[in-house]
């Protein structure tokens, strides 16, 4: 095999890898810590020790969050006056945008379902939901409303207390991802977009999209 053939061969097992091996997350929210692990490498962020582990073959380097200096910060410059053109331009813009409602309402939905199609790409290997709203009445209601409800690797509970914790374990593995993407770049209302652009393009640049030229 030449040399070009071995490279596609090995871009292509890579590829292959990326694809069918899943990516495992493990979450912890009360203790603020994020894990990724994916064959041999693995990356967990610690939001609470402001720490970032970059691991390969159980061998990690972290990466601790620089603290600001004592030193006084020097005197930052006032911020330069907002023009009222600039204001201007940006309600001209807006009005635009919500001019087209239902494009707005299109593409939210649009967006919506394609989240729920990533979160339904991931396999639960185990997740608890501990819920609190602070409020015994509303604890309460929550607390009948889940009695009896049965989801596999799934534990929902309501305390009392005021704590509220999401602990999980999943996985997932990208081609699984495929499907929902190619749908949803599929259904953008592309014309619509451009149309879209369009006129913002000429709201934004008056001068141009009427072919008036600036006085010299």
């Amino acid at each position: 095999m030449s040399l070009g053939g071995w490279v596609i061969s090995v871009f292509a097992a890579l590829f292959a890898l990326v694809l069918f091996v899943p990516f495992l997350f493990t979450l912890d929210s009360e203790k603020k810590r994020f894990y990724v692990r994916w064959l041999l490498f693995s990356l967990s962020i610690d939001l609470s020790a402001e720490t970032t582990t970059i691991g390969f073959a159980g061998i990690g380097h972290e990466i601790k969050k620089k603290k600001p200096s004592s030193a006084p910060p020097e005197a930052a410059p006032p911020p330069p006056e907002e023009k009222p053109e600039g204001k201007r331009s940006l309600f001209s813009l807006l009005s635009v945008v919500l001019s087209r409602r239902s494009l707005l309402i299109d593409l939210v939905r649009k967006t919506v379902r394609y989240l729920i199609d990533l979160l339904r790409s991931f396999s639960i290997r185990e997740l608890r939901v501990d819920f609190s709203s602070k409020d015994p009445v509303i604890d309460g209601i929550c607390y009948g409303a889940i009695q009896g409800i049965q989801i596999k690797k799934v534990h929902l509970s309501v305390n009392f207390w005021g704590e509220n914790r999401v602990v999980g374990r999943l996985s997932l593995m990208l081609f699984r991802l495929i499907i929902p993407t190619t749908l949803f770049l599929v259904r953008l209302p592309y014309i619509e977009l451009y149309r879209l652009f369009k006129e913002i393009r000429q709201k934004d640049l008056p001068g141009e999209a009427e072919g008036v030229s600036a006085p010299s």
